[in-house]
């Protein structure tokens, strides 16, 4: 388990659907309700990202943008209805904490007359967990509504498929901080979230905290590696 502060690293948040993202947006104008919709970063028409609502934003499309091989970090710009300096910014804002633990679970197998035994890999148990300063409800929204992400046709999954099903959950990137643009990528896929809190006092701002799991193996790159950093997850269940 390792904790890094947020200044220590670069960070994104994705889902893993190449042309649509998630954020928040009000039921209608006068009940004040608050729901977690789907919005199309690729064509023109109803239910388009609009640069209006970047705040709004709880996850982008895993899609590349920028010079060369493309990136996930930094301002996203992209054509949607026809207005071609959309942007947006992957990493939520007012991060403070990060802490990371990459692990595995196994399974114990003895045999008869030997002293040793087999440690048969299940699973990944991968998790991140992410604090920053309370600015809104979009993260209170997506573990409310949207844990598992969208599904692939489409829609807000309920979490009824595999996690090592290709469109399953949120994709989360790490880029560590080495001085040079070629520090390590550490990338989990197919991320779902697992736990939600938020810490309040008299003397103290709010701070919430977010924890998403992942069941696959990481990606793990030497720098922004275009392409490789939305490369499909591996090490299915």
């Amino acid at each position: 388990m390792a904790y890094y502060l947020g200044r220590d690293l670069d960070f994104a948040l994705t889902t893993e659907n190449t042309l649509v993202g998630l954020q928040g947006a009000n039921t209608s104008a006068t009940s004040g309700e608050r729901e977690m919709v789907i919005k199309n970063w690729s064509s023109d028409g109803s239910g388009d990202y609009l640069l209006a609502d970047a705040a709004l934003v709880f996850a982008g499309p895993k899609m590349l943008t920028g010079a060369g091989n493309g990136t996930v970090f930094g301002t996203m710009s992209a054509t949607v209805n026809s207005i071609t300096d959309t942007t947006w910014n992957n990493r939520p804002t007012n991060i403070t904490g990060l802490d990371l633990s990459v692990s595995t679970q196994d399974e114990d197998v003895q045999f008869i007359g030997q002293r040793n035994v087999l440690k048969a890999e299940v699973k990944k148990e991968n998790s991140i967990t992410i604090t920053r300063k309370k600015k809104d409800d979009i993260w209170n929204l997506a573990y409310d509504q949207t844990r598992f992400g969208i599904s692939e046709a489409g829609g807000i999954s309920q979490g009824g498929t595999q996690p090592d099903y290709t469109s399953y959950g949120y994709r989360i990137y790490l880029k560590f901080n080495s001085g040079t643009t070629t520090g390590e990528t550490f990338i989990l896929p197919n991320c779902c979230i697992t736990e939600y809190s938020v810490s309040l006092s008299a003397d103290s701002s709010q701070e919430e905290t977010m924890t998403f799991q992942s069941y696959v193996n990481p990606i793990i790159l030497t720098g922004t590696e275009g392409t490789g950093m939305i490369d499909d997850s591996t090490g299915g269940l």
